[in-house]
């Protein structure tokens, strides 16, 4: 229609009564299109859920509510880390299994549906459980961090070498890494060492440590804002959420919130964080523009994980308790659905594509 302005324009420069004509009929078959056309479908999303206790993963249709398919893992996982590709062209998953060390790669092609595609052994050091915790992808989604909590170490991924990984030290001696997150650029990457009470600030290139810089008490979640201008803490010690400037890589401003606070996350816009409150049972919410709390939301049961979807328009929360999900509405900030999952779902990062 905009094309068929310009030309009316042009042609009452010179009124031709047959060229007018023209651009009339043309007009009217446009706007006779436009009533017939079928809208475009929206995309459906899909939750992928990794229950720790069953070895498995759901899958939400989050247009129905409804587990579309479950997919059982080989005994002995402990499946806790989950983190979706954020680069549209790449349809995959990766679950962090916190007992066998490894990292599933699985398609998620088929709407509804999981694939095995790979399975990557990392590291173990051989004392036991090395409690893989925080995975992230970058967003490229060409390399994927994963952090080894009593391995005291954190393994990049590389996807496009084939999966090839090598493994660096969190911060030396002492370390318990836990959540990580990238910056925007895919740059740089951010790491929660609960033990230090530090968040590690680390080249994606070299893998090196550009700062250890001090938060809250036993720092765990970690998200990063869409333009990359903050990065936002859990500390489930101290009862905060530690905002960092990454220009300036210092802390500038600490947020009380509930108990025990583990997941975060952020909406697509950057204006909302969201913080799972495992020890009250809550999740607040955060306004990015002033750093406060500006709602708490209540009715979870022991609460982990927590994902936004990619429209904005909701976020889940994994209740470790009682083996649910709960769908919360945005801006409503209201529990709109609850639905039943696997035994004892931690979900500990991005898990909605």
């Amino acid at each position: 229609m905009k094309a068929i302005r310009s030309s009316l324009v042009l042609v009452n420069r010179q009124p031709l009564t047959i060229i007018s004509s023209a651009f009339a009929l043309i007009a009217m078959m446009a706007m006779a299109i436009a009533m017939t056309a079928t809208p475009a479908q929206a995309t459906t999303r899909y939750a992928y859920v990794p229950n720790s206790v069953d070895d498995t993963i759901s899958t939400i249709n989050l247009t129905t509510n409804l587990v579309t398919s479950t997919f059982q893992i080989t005994p002995g996982c402990t499946p806790i880390g989950v983190a979706v590709n954020p680069n549209s062209t790449i349809n995959e998953v990766y679950v962090l299994c916190a007992v066998s060390n490894q990292v599933l790669v699985l398609s998620t092609a088929a709407p509804g549906t999981l694939t095995l595609l790979e399975t990557i052994q990392l590291p173990n050091s051989g004392t036991g459980p090395d409690d893989g915790w925080g995975i992230a992808v970058d967003p490229l989604g060409h390399t994927i961090y994963a952090t080894l909590y009593m391995d005291t170490s954190t393994c990049a991924i590389d996807r496009p070498s084939g999966f090839t990984s090598v493994c660096f030290s969190s911060s030396g001696g002492g370390a318990k890494p836990l959540g990580v997150d990238f910056s925007h650029a895919s740059t740089t990457a951010y790491i929660a060492d609960a033990e230090s009470n530090q968040l590690d600030i680390v080249s994606v290139s070299t893998h090196a440590i550009q700062k250890k810089l001090a938060v809250g008490t036993t720092p765990k979640g970690v998200v990063t804002t869409p333009t990359g201008s903050y990065v936002y803490v859990s500390n489930g010690g101290s009862a905060s959420v530690s905002v960092v400037d990454t220009a300036t890589k210092a802390v500038v401003a600490t947020i009380p919130v509930g108990n025990n606070p583990a997941g975060i996350a952020i909406t697509p816009d950057g204006t909302k964080v969201y913080v799972a409150n495992s020890g009250s049972n809550t999740v607040s919410v955060i306004s990015t523009a002033t750093n406060t709390v500006t709602a708490v939301i209540a009715g979870f049961n022991f609460p982990v994980g927590v994902s936004v979807s990619p429209t904005g328009n909701e976020v889940l929360v994994a209740n470790y308790d009682d083996g649910t999900i709960s769908v919360v509405s945005i801006p409503g900030n209201t529990v709109t659905a609850t639905i039943t999952v696997g035994e004892l779902p931690v979900a500990f990062g991005k898990f909605i594509k």
